[in-house]
């Protein structure tokens, strides 16, 4: 009876084990034509972001590009979330592409996400921020530094069973949920409106004494 007991054991933990270790292909791209690019501010309205839409929809942007910028990907564990309950998935920081294939993150194959099984629903989002040589290490640091930054909208992403991959319209890629979409230029808070103007004041006052 213990023999049977410690068979039936070393055959369920590594299939829970196999449950527990989800992993998603973490890539904005599905193959040629099915590229999701990120893209530079709006040249004509930079501090407005923009979402969706077709490809033609961005002729006069640029594509993120290079070791400049920093991708992250966010995850709730549950589906239609806010982005405020979003956290960032380990391992997930990235840069972009260059070239003929810019506007695309340098990805992985294979992204490991810790406490969600196979066939699970999360809510992902796609963060990307200007990193100043990468000395803005994290999202939180790129909003205090008014880094030239963007997200994109929350989508639902299902942990396909490798059975799965015969429905139609299932894949491994979180290309599949994201859309297009810019970077912004924030637009300068107040306290550094009044900074601005302060210091204009002061130069002002030391320029009329000499």
């Amino acid at each position: 009876m213990r023999t049977i007991l410690i068979l039936v054991s070393l055959a369920v933990v590594p299939a829970l084990s196999l449950l527990g270790q989800a992993s998603l292909t973490y890539q904005n791209s599905l193959g040629i034509g099915k590229e999701k690019y990120i893209f530079m501010p709006d040249p004509s309205a930079p501090t407005v972001a923009r979402y969706g839409g077709s490809l033609e929809d961005y002729a006069t942007f640029t594509k993120v590009a290079g070791q400049g910028f920093f991708a992250e990907l966010w995850m709730s564990p549950a589906k239609d979330q806010p982005e405020d309950t979003l956290r960032p998935v380990p391992g997930s920081v990235v840069t972009f592409r260059q070239g003929t294939t810019a506007g695309l993150i340098a990805g992985k194959p294979k992204l490991d996400i810790q406490g969600v099984q196979l066939q699970d629903t999360v809510t992902l989002q796609l963060r990307v921020w200007e990193n100043f040589e990468r000395t803005v290490k994290t999202w939180e640091e790129a909003i205090q530094m008014g880094s030239i930054r963007g997200s994109s909208p929350p989508f639902n992403y299902y942990f396909p069973h490798p059975e799965d991959f015969d429905l139609p319209n299932v894949t491994g890629n979180i290309a599949k949920g994201l859309t297009y979409f810019s970077l912004t230029v924030p637009e300068p808070s107040m306290g550094s409106l009044a900074l601005i103007a302060l210091s204009g004041l002061v130069f002002g006052r030391f320029s009329r004494r000499f």
